[in-house]
């Protein structure tokens, strides 16, 4: 943590900018994966979704997945300090 303290806090940004890219890539990166464990009711990546499970009918795949992923833009983006508060309250 005290790590992205560090890089939140800078000032001299062009300096460095790299660091500073690397971190927000791996927080958006880091969001994204929590925002979809969380929709579909995972603990991890490996675990089996228990909500919004995907059809079995091929057809339909593609209907489900801009729907879902529509639904978790709409509520994780509308709603951004969701996912970062639950983690706050688990550590």
């Amino acid at each position: 943590m005290k790590c992205e303290q560090n890089s939140i806090l800078r000032t001299k940004v062009n300096e460095y900018y790299d660091a500073d890219k690397e971190f927000i890539v791996l927080f958006v990166d880091y969001y994204v994966v929590e925002a979809v464990l969380d929709y579909f009711s995972k603990e991890t990546m490996n675990s089996v979704p228990e909500n919004n499970l995907p059809p079995s009918n091929m057809a339909e795949v593609s209907d489900w997945v801009t729907r879902h992923f529509s639904a978790i833009a709409d509520h994780y983006v509308g709603h951004s300090s969701f996912l970062f508060n639950k983690r706050i309250q688990t550590l």
